[in-house]
């Protein structure tokens, strides 16, 4: 009996382009390898970096494998972090957002008095600390997603970051911490309690995961004064095999908890060999989870729409053709259709190089400047995974489409529109020139009529002359 209600908010088996998230973890499939080689390298690494292609999941493998993996283990504090792109009006730097969370509700003063909402010396690793007293001395692991972000903000924002956080990395009491216990030994050393001395002491159980785009990775060279070890221990996350992408395909297709929208289905072995040599183009490459999360997207909607049980080869048709709905439906979904113009015209001919089929990355302000584009429109097409913001050399940001799969279908979409277009051009030239035509002919046969009363009236004037002469 489906027992689908409203208690509970129905929802899909796939994300689609958006990143798994840590609620979506009994949907993430395909990366166990993955996820059990980074769970091991945090067990015994100090400092790691996750990288890789854009598009390929590094952050659905930090939130929807990783991290509820190491919370079961109940061995790990883990403090998920995101510095987001710098912008001017945006007061948090790096730090304020890292202190943001390390420090929330949490205060250890023992020997180290420090406030944790103002700037002052060692100010993370006091916080930390007082985490590891709170926490009974559980390793303490800071995940920063999207790395590449800390270098779009002012260098001095940088050196306040990269300092603090060699001290929880290699230092075990930092100086300004020690010369504040001295002076308390000498001052008051009655007040100092054995317990609190030896926890003190204690080394400090902190990891750093990062994950940062492969083409971002040289930025790391920028904090290699302050943590020569930022490149010493790497993971690459590479595209799918084919048993992964089987695995995140059809594995949430079987699940039965009626708390999805459709009904548990299948997919043909025919449909889905058709599915794997087109994202593998004939096997020739492995697969991107950007484009397996579309497909899979528009086959749950199919499955939804039509109440499907198996899909086959029919139901997929061109499945070329399905990134280019894809495109057309998240237009589609602007607020106004004046919007969904403006979109078109901005991706369609000022994101991509037609002649080479190339992404094109565009200054935010000459897209505001020159492009009739919004702040607003632009905020909307990032949202919803079209285009992507970059941070650029100078601080700011440019704008790009969000992966070359969508290349070929916009060229074939924007080729459509020119053509509807040049079809109401025509339609239109053709209106106004028998719009002209009928002027013409309406002023031709006036200006018969006007002459024929001219003749007339000659007439009957000449027939009055000749009449008088007589």
């Amino acid at each position: 009996m489906n027992n689908k209600n409203n208690t509970m908010a129905l929802g899909f088996r796939y994300p689609g382009v958006k990143p798994f998230s840590t609620e979506d973890r009994d949907l993430f499939f395909g990366r166990g390898g993955d996820i059990d080689s980074l769970f091991k390298l945090i067990n015994v690494e100090q400092l790691l970096v996750l990288y890789s292609k854009s598009g390929l999941g590094k952050s659905s493998i930090l939130n929807a494998g990783l991290t509820p993996k190491l919370r079961e283990t109940g061995d790990f504090d883990i403090l998920n972090i995101r510095f987001g792109v710098y912008r001017p009006e945006n007061e948090m730097s790096p730090l304020d957002t890292l202190l943001a969370k390390v420090g929330l509700g949490r205060t250890y003063n023992a020997f180290a008095p420090a406030d944790i909402n103002t700037r002052s010396a060692a100010q993370v690793w006091r916080a930390l600390k007082a985490i590891q007293k709170n926490t009974g001395n559980k390793n303490i692991l800071i995940i920063i997603d999207q790395f590449e972000e800390l270098f779009t903000y002012p260098e001095a924002d940088i050196l306040d970051f990269k300092k603090q956080l060699a001290e929880v990395l290699y230092v075990n009491i930092p100086l300004s911490v020690r010369a504040e216990l001295e002076k308390q030994m000498i001052n008051t050393p009655e007040a100092i309690d054995e317990n609190d001395l030896k926890f003190l002491f204690e080394p400090l159980n902190v990891k750093v995961l990062m994950s940062i785009r492969s083409d971002k990775m040289s930025l790391l060279n920028n904090l290699k004064d302050y943590i020569p070890g930022i490149n010493g221990k790497t993971y690459e996350l590479t595209a799918l095999n084919n048993m992964q992408a089987e695995d995140a395909i059809l594995k949430p297709a079987y699940k039965r908890e009626e708390i999805f929208l459709s009904d548990p289905f299948d997919i043909s072995n025919d449909a889905l060999d058709k599915l794997l040599s087109f994202l593998t183009k004939d096997g020739k490459q492995k697969i991107e989870s950007f484009q397996l999360q579309i497909i899979c997207q528009y086959i749950e909607a199919l499955v939804i729409g039509k109440k499907i049980k198996t899909i086959g080869t029919e139901h997929l048709g061109d499945i070329n053709n399905i990134f280019e709905n894809y495109y057309d439906n998240l237009i589609s979904k602007l607020p106004t259709t004046e919007d969904q113009r403006r979109a078109r015209i901005f991706i369609e001919e000022k994101l991509i190089f037609e002649e080479d089929k190339t992404r094109l990355s565009i200054y935010e302000q000459q897209i505001l400047r020159d492009y009739n584009v919004s702040k607003t429109l632009l905020a909307e097409l990032v949202n919803s995974h079209l285009v992507r913001a970059e941070p650029n050399t100078a601080g700011a940001l440019s704008y790009e489409l969000s992966h070359d799969t969508l290349v070929d279908p916009i060229l074939k979409a924007k080729a459509k529109r020119l053509e509807k277009l040049k079809i109401e051009e025509e339609k239109q030239r053709r209106a106004l020139e028998q719009d002209i035509a009928a002027k013409q002919r309406k002023n031709y046969e006036l200006h018969n009529c006007y002459w024929f009363v001219f003749q007339c009236w000659q007439y009957f004037r000449l027939q009055r002359v000749g009449l008088q002469s007589t």
